[in-house]
């Protein structure tokens, strides 16, 4: 089993003290850029990784060569994860996936809180992230 010490997040959204309940940062983080604290949170837990952060929405209006960059990164992980449940997002990070052959995991909170799921796309094991998508 192999432990992952490289990690990319990306996301130029803040947190917010009334979403406080959604994430596993706390009151020291509100008003932070989201992927910022968890960089910070993840080094206190383990110093020795590679943490990267970029402040930059995945499907958003940044410029397209910085989108661009950025894709590109993500298509060099050897795991995409989608927590946003943002669905152009999904679309983007998924196409990623499918062309880098990338496993991929997303995850969505309904209502609140009140129901979710986390489903997984593995490349030669599983159909593609839109498939799978498609069957939920």
């Amino acid at each position: 089993m192999s432990t992952a010490r490289k990690v990319l997040l990306v996301d130029d959204d803040v947190l917010l003290g009334e979403n406080i309940v959604r994430h596993e940062l706390d009151w020291a983080s509100v008003g932070t850029h989201k992927a910022s604290a968890v960089r910070a949170k993840l080094l206190l837990i383990a110093p020795d990784i590679e943490a990267t952060a970029r402040l930059l929405r995945v499907n958003g209006q940044d410029s397209p060569t910085a989108s661009a960059s950025v894709l590109e990164e993500i298509s060099a992980c050897d795991l995409i994860i989608d927590a946003t449940a943002n669905p152009h997002v999904f679309l983007r990070l998924a196409g990623v996936a499918q062309a880098s052959k990338t496993a991929m995991v997303w995850a969505q909170v309904y209502a609140g809180g009140f129901g979710g799921l986390v489903a997984r796309a593995r490349p030669g094991l599983d159909p593609n992230p839109l498939a799978v998508r498609d069957g939920i």
